[in-house]
């Protein structure tokens, strides 16, 4: 606003030089015109007197009614018109009759305006040749005077048009703010919006002319609304119906002998049991589950024990250990059974890709704002080009030789931003990956 004020006023203080130049010249062009009418047509030598006197009055009037009277603010105390020569020369350049002694200085002998200087002084002159008289009829300013007098018109122009070109740029910015702030409240209420938040925007709270702008926004809502339900619907029954089918399975595979068939069943139905219970909680992250979360102090330590036993038998399978690395007593804002699920897909993964016998870690950290679990395995790791894509559903290493869903870090991603958490993925050192999960303390 401050810039575009000062744009204006700097435009005007141009233009007003360029206008009063343009008022000069036009004065200069005026005065020779009219001393050129009223010269004799036959003036005589002894008339040249005479003519002085013409040129005095002349001289006299314009500054009278162009420049005015007053004295300069500075302290030479010389009239203003004492800068404005008229001078009548020869063919031949001698100067017949002058308005001030300066002008016997000043040369004419090029029609139209001209710029001179005289003892350090810059002048502008106009003038004509008459070729009936065969004289050269000339008027000339002082540049300086002209200057001043700019000057002095501007200091009393651009303070007044300061002000109202401030005022106006408040006037605007104030009606543009108000006119803009629905929008604004808009944008606030989209931005504090949660995820899982598609209830329609009252319509009563902001003004007629964005109701159908709102109405399509809202349409839009309870599109989206009715389209996730559907897919979470879908999922959470699919999931359902076949817990019982899979446990049936497992059930009857203990009437099969011992060999590889088994074992082959038994590890395919594991796999599906998995995806199934990985869907499950899927459901449970939808829009709708998510109002129902209750968020509450969760000691990230305490927990993270819990899950180790609860996981330390499959890790037997594969001759692992877990080890639990307390850095600090954390108490973060969580739901206990989310929080639970999302440290179960942790470990589950790093066991699942890491390679018998590996040691993996569990590291509880934190900062003055979140806590921080850290997932440490020394498995075949990830690519770093790979690592923005695994957080996405169902998506698997190619090169890994484990088969997965491609649902567990999804899952540990929709239950961090739940938590308005953080995610992140990094190589361990000598080889594997660390997932890194922060939590908002609970204060």
């Amino acid at each position: 606003m401050l810039l575009i004020s000062a744009g204006m006023l700097w435009f005007s203080s141009q233009k007003l030089s360029h206008e009063a130049q343009e008022v000069f010249d036009t004065a200069l062009v005026q005065t020779t015109l009219v001393v050129q009418s009223l010269l004799p047509d036959d003036l005589e030598e002894e008339e040249y007197e005479e003519a002085e006197s013409i040129l005095f009055e002349i001289q006299e009037q314009y500054s009278e009614q162009v420049l005015g009277q007053e004295k300069r603010q500075n302290d030479r105390n010389r009239f203003y018109k004492n800068d404005i020569v008229i001078v009548i020369q020869s063919e031949s350049g001698r100067s017949l009759v002058a308005s001030h002694p300066k002008s016997t200085e000043l040369s004419h002998n090029k029609e139209g305006f001209s710029e001179q200087v005289v003892d350090g002084a810059n002048w502008k002159s106009f003038s004509v040749f008459d070729k009936k008289r065969k004289l050269w009829i000339s008027s000339s300013h002082l540049k300086e005077t002209r200057t001043e007098i700019i000057r002095e018109v501007a200091e009393s122009v651009l303070p007044v048009l300061s002000i109202g070109t401030l005022l106006l740029c408040l006037a605007l910015y104030y009606i543009v703010r108000k006119g803009l702030s629905p929008l604004q409240k808009i944008s606030r209420d989209l931005q504090s919006r949660q995820s899982n938040n598609l209830s329609p925007i009252v319509l009563q709270e902001f003004p007629k002319e964005l109701a159908t702008t709102l109405a399509s926004l809202n349409l839009m809502f309870e599109k989206v609304d009715t389209a996730v339900q559907r897919e979470q619907g879908f999922t959470d029954d699919a999931a359902h119906q076949l817990r019982t089918p899979l446990a049936s399975m497992l059930a009857h595979l203990d009437a099969l002998p011992e060999g590889e068939v088994r074992a082959a069943l038994k590890h395919n139905i594991g796999n599906m049991s998995r995806l199934v219970n990985q869907l499950l909680q899927l459901a449970r992250l939808s829009p709708k589950s998510q109002q129902s979360i209750v968020l509450e102090s969760v000691n990230l330590n305490d927990l993270c024990a819990v899950v180790i036993a609860q996981m330390h038998p499959k890790a037997l399978q594969k001759q692992m250990t877990i080890e639990l690395i307390n850095c600090t007593q954390s108490e973060v804002l969580a739901s206990t059974t989310l929080l639970e699920a999302l440290i179960v897909n942790l470990l589950d993964n790093a066991i699942h890709y890491s390679k018998s016998g590996d040691n993996l870690q569990i590291m509880v950290d934190g900062s003055d704002e979140y806590g921080c679990i850290s997932v440490i395995d020394h498995g075949p790791g990830i690519s770093s080009d790979e690592q923005k894509k695994v957080w996405e559903r169902f998506y698997r290493v190619n090169y890994s030789q484990e088969k997965g869903s491609g649902l567990g870090l999804s899952i540990v991603r929709e239950i961090a931003t739940v938590f308005n958490g953080q995610y992140a993925l990094k190589e361990t050192e000598f080889g594997g990956l660390t997932v890194k999960i922060l939590i908002p303390l609970a204060h």
